[in-house]
């Protein structure tokens, strides 16, 4: 299991800071056992676009926000703990604008299929019935 990395497509493999056994674990409940990856799937087979991190390389103004979101996470309890609550507040908007900017970045697909883009769940394709955004 990885905690944060890259992926080397010519090389085909994950530069990172790993925990050995951690995705054994969660997954087969053994930290011994390995687990099956892309890398069984013939190339033609292969997402194009692996993983968030390439997306940040390409567009380079999104590098902050994962720092951003963790740094507004932990601040939302040290400032509740000075009794600053609007200080709070502000962590929490600032975290609701990155979770708008996210949402507006995959816009109409609300989770984009890996396998083919046909596949991708739409905001039309997901509604909970046929009619839902003809009373919009």
């Amino acid at each position: 299991m990885y905690l944060f990395g890259w992926v080397d497509k010519e090389k085909q493999e994950v530069k990172s800071l790993a925990i050995p056994g951690g995705l054994g674990f969660l997954v087969n409940y053994k930290a011994s056992e390995p687990i099956k990856g892309l890398h069984i799937f013939p190339e033609s087979d292969r997402p194009e676009n692996l993983n968030l991190t390439e997306r940040i390389k390409e567009n380079s103004w999104m590098f902050g926000m994962p720092l951003l979101m963790v740094l507004a996470v932990a601040n939302i309890t040290r400032r509740i703990s000075q009794q600053k609550c609007r200080h709070a507040l502000l962590s929490s908007v600032v975290i609701s604008l990155q979770l708008i900017i996210v949402a507006l970045e995959l816009f109409p697909d609300t989770v984009p299929s890996t396998i083919d883009p046909a596949y991708n769940l739409t905001v039309s394709n997901s509604a909970s019935n046929a009619n839902a955004w003809d009373s919009c």
